[in-house]
């Protein structure tokens, strides 16, 4: 009778010890799925930060591009207004 009630005691303690291994299984399982859901929102979200770096980065080069124009321009534009006045001024010269 004592082999059997020492028998049924660890039975008894193998289904507790079962039940809380099942019961961390479902927890860890439950925080894997929140990790991989986590992973995956800071995945998307680098991407987009790295897209976000990339438009600005061409809006940079197109802003870059139009200042170099825009001074180009401006350096043409005062060689121009020189040789305008160059010429006004031979012009005055020669006439007078």
């Amino acid at each position: 009778m004592l082999d059997l009630q020492e028998l049924w005691d660890s039975v008894m303690k193998l289904e507790a010890d079962a039940e809380r291994s099942r019961k961390s299984i479902k927890t860890w399982e439950s925080r894997n799925r929140e990790l991989t859901s986590d992973t995956a929102k800071a995945d998307a979200e680098y991407k987009n930060i790295n897209l976000k770096i990339k438009q600005d980065e061409l809006e940079l080069t197109s802003i870059e591009s139009k200042i170099e124009k825009s001074e180009s321009g401006t350096s043409l534009t005062h060689v121009l207004d020189f040789a305008r006045a160059s010429e006004l001024k031979k012009t005055l010269l020669i006439s007078t």
